[in-house]
């Protein structure tokens, strides 16, 4: 069985700075070109929605 550690409840949560969004912007951003690259497909459906925002603006 595995136990979780769980923080207590008067522990403030760690702050968000520009550098970790930056951060985990980057990281999510490589996995999904990663994954994009191996289907191809996929990236049909991510520029789908930028080119119908283009359209219609």
């Amino acid at each position: 069985m595995t136990s979780t550690t769980l923080s207590r409840p008067g522990t403030p949560a760690a702050r968000l700075t520009p550098f970790l969004a930056l951060r985990d912007f980057g990281g999510v951003a490589k996995r999904n070109l990663l994954r994009s690259v191996r289907t191809p497909q996929l990236l049909l459906y991510t520029l789908e929605p930028v080119m119908l925002l283009l359209v219609f603006h």
